[in-house]
């Protein structure tokens, strides 16, 4: 059943089975280096056919799929990506007067995320947490506010998925709205807080999450800050190795992304 599935969603999507890729474009970098206590961490800013739009957001530099697979739709479509550059690790590690300290990236953009991430990684003090703070205001700034902002992330099976969301998962209270296919493996879907963006991906049977923006908990993530301030934000989670998955979901929503916008015009 999920076979087809993905079958289907790569059909529509314009994308078929066994179609070798064609790059277009070639990527312009620009590195952006940002201190962090006493370490610099490097924000890399993929430009392919000198748009930015649309424009993506890789925080977590150990998920090699949706890294792989972002810059592979780039190189044919063209758009943008701002990737954190960090070993091939998920946390942030710097120093700071001597001590090592860890964060999740997506968890610092918010005081009570930033405490809770340096509490759950490492430990909490005053000035981790302000040169934490520091480090995301300069992140955010690279980021164009006047247009959706679409990150990629990985997950592991069985742990974080769509089921997260339903009734009686630990995050339940923080979705408005759910839509699964059961076809569908439950580890690939998208949050999004558009409405419409949510409708026209249950039309297409294709896992989704609204996000509750008054009632989400505060867990740090740009989700939560750009949701609370009204901001077009989507997520595309897929499994770690389902790269043609994450593939075919990256173009169902660029092109309501690119269509959403058309009719704004």
């Amino acid at each position: 059943m999920r076979l087809f599935f993905l079958l289907a969603l790569l059909t529509v999507a314009g994308t078929g089975c066994g179609q070798q890729p064609q790059w277009r474009f070639i990527g312009t970098i620009q590195d952006h280096n940002i201190p962090l206590g006493d370490t610099t961490i490097t924000a890399r800013l993929t430009v392919y056919n000198d748009t930015l739009f649309p424009f993506f957001l890789h925080l977590h530099h150990n998920e090699a799929t949706a890294d792989s697979t972002l810059h592979q739709y780039l190189g044919e479509q063209g758009g943008a990506v701002l990737m954190l550059l960090n070993n091939r690790q998920r946390n942030l590690s710097f120093t700071l007067s001597g001590k090592r300290f860890l964060a999740d990236p997506n968890r610092i953009f918010t005081d009570s995320g930033t405490r809770q991430s340096l509490q759950l990684l490492s430990v909490y003090d005053s000035a981790s947490a302000s040169a934490l703070k520091d480090f995301a205001t300069q992140v955010l700034a690279l980021i164009p506010n006047s247009i959706p902002l679409i990150a990629v992330h990985n997950n592991t099976d069985k742990a974080y998925s769509i089921l997260s969301y339903t009734a009686n998962g630990a995050l339940a209270k923080d979705a408005a709205l759910v839509y699964r296919n059961p076809s569908m493996d439950a580890d690939d879907f998208v949050l999004t807080t558009h409405e419409g963006l949510f409708q026209y991906l249950k039309s297409n049977r294709i896992n989704a999450v609204l996000q509750h923006n008054t009632l989400a908990g505060d867990d740090g993530s740009l989700s939560i800050v750009l949701g609370r301030k009204g901001h077009f934000y989507i997520n595309i989670e897929a499994e770690h190795g389902h790269g043609k998955t994450q593939r075919a979901l990256i173009n169902q929503v660029a092109a309501f992304v690119r269509q959403h916008l058309s009719a704004m015009e």
